[in-house]
Formats: structure tokens, sequence, C-alpha cells
């Protein structure tokens, strides 16, 4: 238990400075990175009770009332990506319970510890946080939940990757919610849990900081993308190349991969296709740039996907590796690569559905 303490303490830490020295720092991320800078003084503050009385029962029962502050922060986050405005007083109110337990939280550790009737102080407010705790995790959680859902959402995908954040560690809390309120039945009865509470809270903080770095990163790479974009659409906006005349150039690159399946070779390039076409490269990339919206690149492996969408429905017992080497890949990662990308599914799961597909078509003849 103390090795995931300490471990959860320094990956919380690990993601509030990821998110907070992140160069496109917005002011979503501001409250994503407090809210996980508060789960790391939260636990520090564990620790140090841990570390300074040695006692186990104190350790469990004494809050620190950080987590006041979860659900209000996930809350601000929520707002903050949909570009509401957050008041001063606004804060202040949502944070009103944390300071207020706080301030009980430091009256008990100093001054009741040398009091004989230390344990029924300790008992007592134990559960007056848990009651309020499991009011704070349902009541924000349900909230930010019902609120994406009646709201009409962005169809930008770096929107939506924000918003999934914000349903996962919903969806947690609402966990941790119930969770607490069987603590507390479990409590009623003088009963003990099977599985240790604060166990399960540490797994799945652990699950969120992993989720949320991950998420982060789609983030990124999607910005990139974006930058990407716009480079290419400022680098041919002012080129000469008439509507008309890329028409003609798609029209063409379109008809030699019909007729010819230069895809199908895994070392075809853009040079090639130029040299065939007798049309020249950067033609042919402001033509697929601006009209089709994608790179050679992009455009050579989607074609390459069709090709082995085709052997999967065609080759029902062949090898997958076999497959993307007829399609035209390199080599198995980049087959599987972009199969996922282009499809949303693995060239097995891809294959899973054409065969429940045909099994249903069968059922009904």
């Amino acid at each position: 238990m103390l090795f995931l303490l300490y471990l959860t303490s320094i990956q919380s830490l690990i993601t509030a400075l990821l998110i907070f020295f992140n160069k496109k720092f917005r002011q979503e991320d501001f409250y994503l990175s407090l809210f996980f800078g508060t789960i790391f003084f939260h636990l520090i503050y564990k620790i140090s009770i841990l570390f300074f009385y040695q006692d186990a029962n104190l350790f469990e029962k004494l809050h620190g009332s950080f987590s006041f502050l979860y659900g209000p922060l996930l809350y601000f986050y929520m707002l903050s990506v949909f570009g509401k405005p957050i008041s001063t007083r606004k804060i202040c109110y949502h944070c009103i319970p944390f300071f207020i337990g706080f301030a009980f939280n430091i009256v008990v550790v100093f001054i009741a510890v040398t009091n004989p009737v230390f344990p029924k102080i300790i008992k007592l407010s134990n559960l007056i946080v848990m009651l309020l705790l499991m009011s704070s995790f349902l009541g924000y959680s349900i909230y930010c939940l019902k609120y994406i859902r009646s709201s009409n959402l962005d169809t930008t995908r770096i929107f939506n990757l924000k918003i999934s954040i914000v349903k996962v560690i919903g969806s947690v809390y609402c966990s941790l919610g119930i969770l607490t309120v069987l603590g507390l039945v479990l409590l009623a009865f003088n009963m003990e849990m099977i599985v240790n509470l604060r166990f399960v809270y540490y797994c799945l903080m652990l699950f969120i900081f992993i989720y949320v770095i991950h998420i982060r990163f789609a983030i990124f790479f999607e910005i990139q993308k974006l930058v990407i974009e716009l480079k290419n659409e400022e680098k041919y906006k002012n080129y000469e190349l008439k509507s008309d005349e890329m028409n003609e150039i798609i029209n063409a690159v379109q008809s030699y991969f019909k007729t010819k399946k230069g895809h199908l070779d895994s070392e075809f390039n853009l040079d090639k296709l130029s040299a065939d076409l007798n049309i020249s490269k950067v033609k042919i990339t402001q033509a697929l740039n601006v009209e089709l919206k994608t790179n050679f690149y992009q455009y050579v492996n989607s074609l390459r996907v069709e090709e082995a969408k085709r052997l999967i429905d065609k080759k029902q017992d062949a090898n997958f590796v076999t497959i993307g080497y007829e399609s035209g890949f390199k080599n198995k990662s980049t087959f599987y690569k972009y199969f996922k990308q282009i499809t949303g599914a693995t060239p097995s799961d891809y294959k899973k559905v054409l065969e429940e597909a045909l099994s249903s078509e069968n059922a009904f003849s």
C-alpha cells in the first residue's frame, strides 16, 4: 500500500507538470494541472501524517479535505473547455468546503491528538467527511456528465478528446461516490470491506493519470496535424495552378492507380508517379492537398488499405501478413497501423465483422 501511495503521488506530480509546462498551454490546462497538483498535495499530506504519527488509524481517518477540490476543479475544467466564463466569486464559492474542512483537520491534528476523547473525534470527523465526500463526488460528476450529454458538442477531434477527459474523470468519481456509499453502509453495520477503499482509490488515480497523458499526446499530435494542414494550405494558396487543372491531375492520378496499380509496389513513390504521368511533383502534391485534403503517402496507403479489405473479403483463410505484403505495405506493423487508422478496426476485427455479416445474410436467405 505504501509503495502505491508513493507511486500515485509521483505520477500525479509528473502529470501536473507535463500539462503545466506544455507549450500550447490554455486556460483549461490550468485547471487540469491544478487538479493533478491537488492530488499530489493531498497525497503528500497523507504521507506526512504517516511519517510524523506512525498511526495507521490516523492515516485512514484524517482526510485533509483536499478531496473537496476534485469536483470543483473538474467542473471548472469542463466549463473552460466549453469556453464558459469562470468568475473569482464562483471559484471561492465552490472551494468553501475545502477551506472549512482543511481548517478542521488542522485543529484535529495539532490539538485533539492530545485529548482523551481523540478516538471519538476522529471517528465522528471521518463519518462527516465521508458523507460530504459522497455528495461532492456524485454531485459534481453527475452534473458534469449530464451537462456534456445535454450540450451541442463541437465536432472537432481535439474538443472531443478534451471532453473525454471530463467523461473519464467524472465516471471514476461517480464510482468512488458509490464506493463511499457502500463504505458508509458497512460502517453503519460495523462490517469491514473486502477490498480497502484507499487501495481502489489509488488504482483509479493511476488509471486517470495514464489516460490523461495518453489523451494529451493525442491532442498534441492532432494540433501538429492541423498545423501541417494549415501550412500546406498557405503554401499552395497563391500557387498559379487553377481548379480545372487540379481536377485533371486528380483524374489522371486516379486513373493511373486504377489501371497501373502502382500502390501494390511497396517501393512506389512520388518520383515514379511524376515520371509516368509527366506531371511535376509540385503540381501533384498541390492537387492532392487542395482537392483531396491529403498527401501522396496518405493517398497511396488508403488505396493499399482498400486492396487489403478486398483481399480479406476474397481470401478468408489468408494470413494477414501475406495480405499486407500483397496490398503494397512494406511490413506488418505499417499495415496494421494504417489499416486501424483508416478503418478504425484491426484486420482481425474487420474480418470478424465481415464473417458476422455473412452469417446474418445466410440466416435470412
